[in-house]
C-alpha cells in the first residue's frame, strides 16, 4: 500500500499547508492596511456631510478639498485591495526584487515586533542583477517563510532579522539574543494557530516554487533568477 507521503500530490498538499501558514501570519497585517483608510474615509464622509448639510454655509473650495482626500484614500484603499492579488497562485506578475522584499518586511514586522524580534530595514541599493525582475509571488512566499522560520526559531530566538541582497541573491539573517531583562513577547510563537515553519516546512515550500535555497544555521539564501 502507497503511504501518504509517498502519494503523487503528497508534496503539493504539504506545500499547500506551508504556503497558508505563511499567509495566516501576514493576514493580520494585510487587514490592518484595508481597516485603516476604510475608517478614514468613514470619518471623511461625516465630516463632508455636515459641511455640505442645509444651513451650512461651507466655501465650496472646502467641500472640494475634502472630496479631493477622500478620493486620496480611495486610491489607498485600492492599491492595497490590488495587492491580494499577489497571493494568487496563477499570478505571474514580475517586478524588480526590492519591491518585494520592502513588502515583505512590512507584512512581517508587525508579528515579530510582537514577539520582541526587530525586522531591519532593507539596505540601499541592490548589488548586480538583483534589479532584474523576477517572480513577485514566488519570491514574496519564500522571503516571507524565511523571515517566519528564522524569527520563530524555538532554542534560539534572536533579537533582529536582516535582509541582505547579495550578487544573484537574497541573505535572511538571524541576528543576536533576546535580552534575559527583556519583557516577554506580547504574542509567543507558540500563540500562532498554524504550525511552525521548520526546516523541513521551508525546503518543501522551496521545492516547490522551485527557488534554490541554502539553510545554515542562522540564515536562509534565495536564489534569484527562479520562478
Amino acid at each position: 500500500m502507497t503511504s501518504n507521503l509517498e502519494h503523487p500530490n503528497a508534496r503539493m498538499w504539504m506545500a499547500a499547508g506551508v504556503q497558508h501558514a505563511v499567509l495566516m501570519r501576514a493576514l493580520p497585517a494585510m487587514r490592518h492596511d484595508l481597516a485603516s483608510p476604510l475608517s478614514v474615509l468613514r470619518m471623511g464622509m461625516t465630516v463632508l456631510k455636515r459641511r455640505v448639510a442645509p444651513g451650512n454655509d461651507t466655501p465650496a473650495e472646502q467641500a472640494v478639498e475634502r472630496v479631493e482626500q477622500l478620493e486620496g484614500q480611495l486610491t489607498t484603499l485600492g492599491e492595497h485591495v490590488r495587492r491580494l492579488r499577489n497571493w494568487d497562485v496563477q499570478i505571474t506578475d514580475r517586478q524588480p526584487a526590492r519591491a518585494t522584499l520592502l513588502e515583505a518586511i512590512e507584512l512581517a514586522r508587525p508579528l515579530l515586533a510582537l514577539r520582541g524580534v526587530f525586522i531591519q530595514p532593507l539596505a540601499g541599493a541592490l548589488p548586480g542583477d538583483s534589479e532584474a525582475p523576477v517572480a513577485h509571488h514566488t519570491l514574496l512566499y519564500i522571503t516571507l517563510a524565511a523571515i517566519y522560520h528564522l524569527g520563530e526559531s524555538p532554542s534560539e530566538p534572536p533579537a533582529e532579522i536582516h535582509i541582505e541582497p547579495r550578487e544573484g541573491g537574497i541573505r535572511v539573517t538571524a541576528r543576536g539574543s533576546v535580552s534575559p531583562d527583556a519583557l516577554p513577547p506580547l504574542v509567543p510563537a507558540s500563540a500562532q494557530n498554524t504550525l511552525p515553519i521548520d526546516a523541513d516546512a521551508l525546503q518543501c515550500l522551496a521545492d516547490h516554487l522551485r527557488v534554490p535555497i541554502t539553510r545554515g544555521a542562522r540564515q536562509v539564501d534565495i536564489a534569484l533568477g527562479a520562478g
